[in-house]
């Protein structure tokens, strides 16, 4: 038995359902493993809420939410990450996943436009399926888009159904915050036009390889002017020319000037044709 305090916490009722067989990702509010289910030797990622996390009916709720989105996109998608079980009453809720063998993408260093564009058309499947739906996605970011054998897969369901941000005291944590619109930020109703930016600050720091606003604090972005830029001047110049125009427009601090996703695919999609 794997010798894990996370999975200890786990709910006697899941250990005797599962084995864990390595630790994938510990919060706050929930733990993923590596597991195989006992009935069948089915292996998957099997994400369950901590004990404290249980005590909460938001917690719970939460999770039968994720359970909703990815139902609902299932049959539109194929990139969204596969549920493969769930049990989201009584006192051992959990989810059980495909298990994705691969890496998430890495904005370290500039990525070729042949992957931008299989990465940016791939996640704009899933978010159009999302959006038909009626969900926002919410948290488009490098951690949530792996690339696997199969292709780019998106997961970080559990934040579709969240609209909780994640602030460091130091300021702007690199990820979902980085990535996300200032009237996100702010508290705002969720609207698609908040995926539409997600994607296109993605794939601008997957072409510059840098992330948004690097440097700077939660309230210089707040405070700052429309106009301003998550990617300074010299990074935008590093775009292909034919994706400058349209990645400029998705990242705009005005959501209404943002297009419309059916809009962005097209402009990917032409843009892909002349690569």
């Amino acid at each position: 038995m794997l010798d894990d305090a996370a999975w200890a916490d786990a709910h006697p009722d899941i250990q005797r359902a599962f084995e864990a067989i390595a630790r994938l990702s510990q919060g706050d509010a929930a733990n993923v493993f590596k597991a195989t289910r006992r009935s069948d030797g089915k292996v998957g990622a099997l994400k369950f809420l901590t004990s404290g996390a249980f005590a909460h009916a938001a917690s719970r709720t939460r999770l039968a939410r994720q359970v909703d989105t990815l139902r609902a996109v299932a049959a539109r998608s194929r990139v969204p990450v596969r549920l493969i079980d769930a049990v989201v009453g009584g006192p051992a809720p959990y989810l059980f996943f495909e298990h994705l063998e691969g890496s998430t993408v890495d904005v370290t260093v500039a990525s070729s436009p042949r992957r931008v564009a299989e990465v940016g058309l791939a996640v704009a499947d899933a978010l159009t399926a999302l959006h038909e739906a009626g969900h926002v996605f919410r948290a488009v970011e490098p951690a949530h888009v792996m690339i696997t054998d199969g292709g780019v897969r998106l997961v970080g369901f559990g934040n579709a159904s969240s609209e909780d941000a994640r602030v460091t005291g130091r300021g702007i944590r690199v990820g979902s915050i980085a990535y996300a619109p200032r009237e996100q930020l702010r508290g705002d109703r969720p609207a698609p036009s908040w995926d539409v930016y997600g994607l296109g600050a993605l794939l601008t720091a997957m072409c510059v390889a840098d992330e948004p606003w690097r440097g700077k604090h939660l309230a210089d972005v707040l405070t700052a002017p429309a106009s301003a830029r998550p990617f300074p001047d010299e990074a935008s110049r590093r775009i292909p020319i034919g994706l400058r125009e349209l990645l400029a427009a998705a990242t705009s601090g005005d959501p209404t000037a943002r297009p419309a996703l059916p809009s962005f695919v097209a402009g990917l999609e032409g843009w892909a044709r002349t690569i």
